[in-house]
């Protein structure tokens, strides 16, 4: 498979997996809000540093799955649903951590399972209770 088609076949994969997800509501009724501050660091060839917050409401999906800022990367594996769950199931209200992206530095890494990316993504998740 080329590499427009895989990418074209991930998204797919991606967006699907997201329309299956509960809303958060419905999931976790005693939820207000979830905000996620992301700090990125990727020292490719460009060395890049970025920083962004996302917040989820209760009429979104529990997908916390976050995509790499090296925007050649494949099969990133940025995901916080394990951390998010582990919190709600323990009423914690914030967590910080640190994420190494698992995923390829770019598709030819990828075919040749070579080269992970290696971005950086520092996190601090808080959750709002009702």
């Amino acid at each position: 498979m080329d590499e427009y088609k895989y990418r074209e076949q991930h998204r797919i994969n991606e967006y699907n997996l997201k329309q299956s997800r509960f809303f958060i509501k419905e999931r976790y009724p005693n939820i207000e809000n979830i905000s996620i501050r992301l700090d990125f660091t990727y020292l490719g060839i460009d060395k890049i540093k970025k920083s962004r917050t996302i917040i989820y409401t209760p009429e979104q999906r529990d997908y916390f799955k976050i995509e790499c800022i090296n925007s050649e990367c494949v099969n990133t594996d940025l995901d916080l649903s394990n951390e998010i769950n582990s919190m709600i199931s323990n009423k914690e209200n914030i967590l910080k951590g640190e994420k190494i992206c698992n995923g390829y530095q770019d598709y030819e890494r990828f075919m040749a399972k070579n080269h992970h990316c290696l971005a950086t993504m520092c996190f601090e998740i808080e959750i709002q209770y009702k």
